[in-house]
């Protein structure tokens, strides 16, 4: 018998353009409690979920307490926002939350409630041509090249850096409320991979990512 395939969500997508793969950590105090809150509002705000809990993109959320102490925390978002027929941009947030506890803190002479632990935030986000896969149905598939390069391929750079900019505004979010250091304004001339080779630079003349903002 053959060997079976091994494919995962994006193996049926030729073209997938990376638009960030970023680690965000802390090791300190934070609450959990309204940094879920906060992250959840950004989101609502900037259209990416709903204010329904029922329609929230939370595929997992693990809340487990360790015998050597501690509390740890999986949770999944996986927002899809479907810009047209041919463009889907997929951001992926992957929160890790360990050795949670209890803690409070002084400030300003005053005594908080808050958490100890370490929490990282792993975001990926993708940019996906053709989500539907029709292009690889019938005529479509021999002009998909054709479509891609000379008929849309201004379009995903602008769509691209307009992903890019929002995600950057999320991270700034989350920095901001860490205290963790952050640079403005971005470098400029970023570089962006396709996934279909992880070598071949996906770029353009003009800067790109934003310069400045807040």
């Amino acid at each position: 018998m053959p060997a079976p395939k091994i494919k995962h969500k994006y193996s049926d997508y030729v073209k997938k353009i990376i638009i960030d793969d970023t680690r965000i950590k802390h090791k300190d105090y934070f609450d959990m409690k309204y940094l879920y809150m906060m992250c959840h509002e950004w989101f609502m705000e900037h259209s990416w979920g709903s204010s329904s809990d029922q329609k929230w993109p939370e595929t997992m959320y693990l809340h487990r307490w360790l015998q050597s102490g501690g509390e740890e925390i999986w949770i999944w978002w996986r927002f899809r926002k479907q810009f047209n027929r041919f463009l889907r941009y997929d951001l992926d947030i992957d929160w890790h939350i360990v050795g949670m506890e209890k803690a409070e803190m002084v400030k300003d002479g005053k005594k908080y409630k808050m958490n100890k632990g370490e929490c990282e935030f792993k975001i990926y986000v993708k940019l996906i041509f053709d989500p539907q896969t029709e292009f690889d149905k019938g005529f479509l598939k021999s002009i998909k090249e054709t479509f891609w390069q000379r008929m849309y391929y201004k379009d995903i750079l602008a769509h691209r850096k307009q992903l890019y900019h929002q995600v950057y505004l999320f991270k700034q979010a989350v920095k901001t409320y860490f205290n963790l250091q952050s640079y403005l304004p971005e470098a400029e001339n970023h570089k962006f991979f396709n996934d279909d080779t992880l070598h071949t630079p996906f770029t353009d003349p003009a800067p790109g990512g934003p310069s400045g903002g807040n």
